[in-house]
């Protein structure tokens, strides 16, 4: 009788989080942009911006930032490479750093263009593609 009870309550919450969702899951981009300008007005900015582009905007600075450590790097490692002055040890390290520099970079463009094709596939939305059915 317990165990019942237990199951008829946990339907009852069930249905009732996905009564109070669908209104939330039925807004809609027009909605989404009046709310950004909202809170852009009480912030006291005028401009709506889409937090996908402060997102990007954002990985597009620590990348350059990144590639900049990278090409320091590797100006360094030819310093030591042309100041080294014949010593083996020298010459050895400075190969081995300017090669690690050289991945790093190739591993910085990787990983900026997946950047560039992820978000690019997510903000771009095929509108015949999509087929609405209504909720209830």
């Amino acid at each position: 009788m317990l165990n019942r009870i237990k199951i008829i309550l946990l339907l009852a919450l069930l249905t009732s989080t996905i009564l109070v969702a669908v209104p939330a899951l039925a807004s809609t981009q027009d909605d989404i942009a009046k709310q950004l300008k909202a809170a852009g007005d009480k912030a006291g900015t005028t401009e709506v911006q889409d937090p996908r582009a402060i997102a990007m905007t954002i990985v597009r600075i620590a990348f350059g930032l990144i590639g900049t450590v990278f090409l320091c790097l590797t100006m360094y490692a030819g310093y030591m490479w042309m100041t080294a002055g014949g010593e083996e040890e020298k010459v050895t390290k400075a190969k081995s750093l300017l090669t690690q520099a050289v991945i790093g970079l190739a591993i910085i463009l990787l990983s900026y263009s997946i950047t560039i094709f992820v978000v690019r596939s997510l903000t771009t939305v095929d509108q015949s593609r999509i087929q609405y059915e209504p909720i209830l």
